[in-house]
């Protein structure tokens, strides 16, 4: 048996660095495709609870503004302090819309990054 040459050494090695170049490229292209996968799907979810939490907050709200009305025997007053109510939590989201922000953007990165600790730790 002869011995490999260096020219056909190389040649082998530059082969099988193109072969690992397209593998990792692929497996990168997996794992963006299943974190994207991850967060569409913690989208979607959110945004179905948002929409039924939304309804359930609105049907309450004008409940809530038809009871004070009828306890205060004025639909402007029952109306008017649920409006006042809502404008005091208006305010306070504009307080605090920095941290609501930096808040939203950390579960974002957490939600990333478990997926990725949760990958590594399968190697």
């Amino acid at each position: 048996m002869e011995q490999p040459t260096i020219k056909e050494n190389v040649v082998e090695l530059i082969n099988d660095l193109k072969d690992y170049a397209n593998s990792r490229s692929e497996l990168l292209g997996l794992q963006i495709r299943k974190t994207a996968a991850v967060l569409i799907g913690n989208i979607g979810s959110n945004l179905i609870v948002l929409i039924f939490a939304t309804m359930v907050f609105v049907f309450g709200s004008f409940a809530m503004a038809y009871y004070i009305a009828e306890f205060y025997k004025s639909m402007f007053i029952g109306f008017l302090s649920m409006a006042g109510l809502y404008f005091l939590l208006l305010l306070i989201a504009l307080l605090l819309k920095n941290s609501i922000r930096t808040s939203i953007t950390n579960t974002i990165i957490k939600t990333l990054f478990k997926e990725e600790d949760h990958e590594s730790h399968q190697e």
